[in-house]
């Protein structure tokens, strides 16, 4: 059986990746030992599938089409950065979101969407952030963490507008995103 190793995410505005970026760049003077991930790759990651069959994401994007269209585009607020599992001991760099009902209803639709299709529950709570990046090593991990604790994101407001489905490819460079379906809003 073909697997695509995939996850469904929310995607973010070219405005909102932008604005973050700007926060990642004044994190990446502290020259740490850190894997950035790109702008373009920016999301809020609602669900990872892992490797699925592909008759399965069939259905799941069949279930999800109608599910979704019924639930309306909300806006969302970005804030705040932070890491993984602490500041003082980063291991994902992240920016995240204020706390949004709907958002949390999304979630739920999705969990339960894949539930239904014996696709396992995440263990971890579902915490939104947007991954800024990997710490790999512990080079200048002091001014990371003194970045960490210095820097601010003004608050951004957005839009969201759908869901993706998303492949994500391993390769010696880093993974490759590919969007597979998106699934929009009721505007």
């Amino acid at each position: 059986m073909t697997t695509v190793r995939s996850f469904l995410a929310l995607p973010l505005s070219t405005d909102v990746r932008t604005r973050i970026a700007e926060v990642q760049s004044s994190l990446k003077l502290a020259s740490a030992d850190v894997k950035w991930d790109t702008p373009e790759k920016f999301h809020i990651t609602l669900l990872f599938l892992g490797n699925a069959e592909a008759a399965l994401l069939e259905t799941l994007t069949k279930n999800l089409a109608q599910q979704l269209q019924q639930l309306s585009s909300f806006e969302l607020i970005y804030e705040g950065v932070g890491a993984f599992p602490s500041a003082e001991h980063p291991r994902v760099l992240w920016t995240g979101t204020r706390p949004s009902e709907s958002l949390m209803q999304l979630h739920r639709v999705v969990e339960s969407a894949c539930a239904a299709l014996g696709i396992p529950k995440e263990e971890k709570t579902f915490s939104a952030h947007v991954t800024l990046g990997r710490v790999k090593g512990t080079k200048n991990a002091q001014r990371l963490t003194e970045g960490l604790k210095n820097i601010t994101l003004q608050p951004i407001q957005s839009r969201c507008w759908g869901v993706q489905l998303v492949r994500s490819e391993l390769t010696p460079a880093g993974s490759i995103y590919t969007t597979l379906q998106s699934f929009l809003f009721t505007p």
